[in-house]
């Protein structure tokens, strides 16, 4: 009698803003998840709450000079802190230090921006660092309780045109890099990974659209 291997499949969780837009929805997501530790698990997780629309403001306003654009970006940073302090009391876990390196980053990109800037690919680049951090946190918490997950950046795996807010994504290479690169993490762990990003040919961040996680 001749034997076949079942093929091994995976399962893929999607939760979006509002399933993490505080503590208690991120210790929902735990919850979940840790029932889940023998299956293969790819989870696809949102920038937390109204994140994205707080950047999407963040950007407008950078590129109009609007001196609000400081007290837009003190807010997302204080949001995100609460949150944090919620889930972690020990001030030294790294989560604080990859939290504050992130938001470092996108201070100093805001301060190179030009009033002449692209406005749709400098949103692609700052609209971005929502589902970064969000899934930063995430995974940082699952690993506190005991759930082992490895965190990917999606921008490793899903290519698209250069079209930025509206990134058509290039199938088969797509494909391949989910097939090999992808597919092996997940069979190890549960992945946390963020939707709505992407990046184009140049290695550019780039985004899917509005709604573009849950085509993720």
């Amino acid at each position: 009698m001749q034997r076949y291997k079942t093929p091994l499949l995976m399962k893929i969780y999607k939760f979006g803003g509002a399933s993490v837009r505080d503590a208690a929805g991120i210790r929902n997501l735990a919850e979940i998840l840790g029932k889940l530790q023998n299956d293969h698990i790819l989870t696809v997780i949102s920038a937390i709450g109204k994140t994205t629309n707080h950047l999407e403001e963040l950007t407008r306003a950078t590129l109009a000079l609007d001196s609000g654009a400081n007290q837009i970006l003190e807010g997302i940073k204080q949001e995100h802190l609460n949150i944090i302090e919620a889930l972690f009391p020990d001030k030294l876990h790294p989560v604080y230090s990859n939290t504050t390196n992130y938001f470092l980053e996108l201070e100093c990109l805001m301060e190179t921006v030009q009033p002449n800037q692209d406005y749709d690919q400098l949103y692609d680049q700052v609209v971005s660092f929502g589902e970064l951090i969000s899934t930063k946190i995430v995974s940082h918490y699952l690993l506190l309780k005991g759930i082992s997950c490895h965190w990917a950046d999606a921008r490793n795996f899903i290519v698209t045109d250069s079209l930025h807010r509206e990134a058509r994504v290039m199938w088969d290479e797509t494909a391949k890099l989910m097939q090999h690169r992808l597919k092996p993490l997940a069979m190890k762990n549960t992945v946390i990974t963020q939707g709505f990003i992407a990046r184009d040919r140049q290695n550019n961040t780039t985004t899917l659209g509005r709604e573009g996680s849950d085509y993720s």
